[in-house]
């Protein structure tokens, strides 16, 4: 579906079990339905440069999801339960307009790659020094100020974070 002009998916895409890799990227998508729940076996969704401004609550049933690209929407708020999506590994919500993230992230146990660059954030909940296997923090293009910074990096000190 990468690049067409596609505004919403139908409810029926819940009926693609063995789906693995959803693309769509570059459609002008404004809302995920809830039953994107449904495609239990997806390990990659692809939606960057949508019109997205949330995910819906159903995305914690992805828990086979591993890697999530959504930059460059227009997301201001994550599902409480977000970090239901154990096998996450790569993130990316570079260029959104989050202004926090759920305490329910420090659950991601296996996200190596987190991208929040250019977002709204003043600061992480202190859950995220749960994330023992993170690699890259971007956080770069946020307002977070010297003395959050600092917490974040206390909390993740073997961490080379990019503000």
């Amino acid at each position: 579906m990468d690049r067409t002009a596609i505004k919403k998916l139908p409810l029926s895409i819940g009926n693609l079990k063995r789906l693995v890799h959803l693309d769509a990227q570059h459609c002008p998508i404004v809302e995920l339905p809830a039953a994107i729940g449904g495609l239990t076996a997806l390990q990659r969704l692809t939606i960057n440069h949508s019109l997205l401004e949330t995910l819906p609550n159903e995305i914690a049933n992805l828990s086979f999801l591993e890697k999530l690209d959504a930059h460059m929407c227009n997301i201001h708020t994550l599902p409480a339960n977000f970090g239901a999506l154990a096998n996450l590994t790569h993130c990316s919500f570079a260029n959104n307009e989050l202004h926090s993230l759920p305490p329910s992230i420090g659950a991601l146990h296996k996200l190596k790659h987190l991208n929040l660059r250019n977002n709204k954030l003043t600061t992480l909940p202190e859950n995220i020094k749960y994330l023992r296997n993170l690699k890259t923090l971007i956080l770069s293009g946020n307002p977070i100020p010297e003395s959050e910074q600092k917490k974040i990096q206390e909390w993740l000190p073997k961490l080379s974070i990019r503000f």
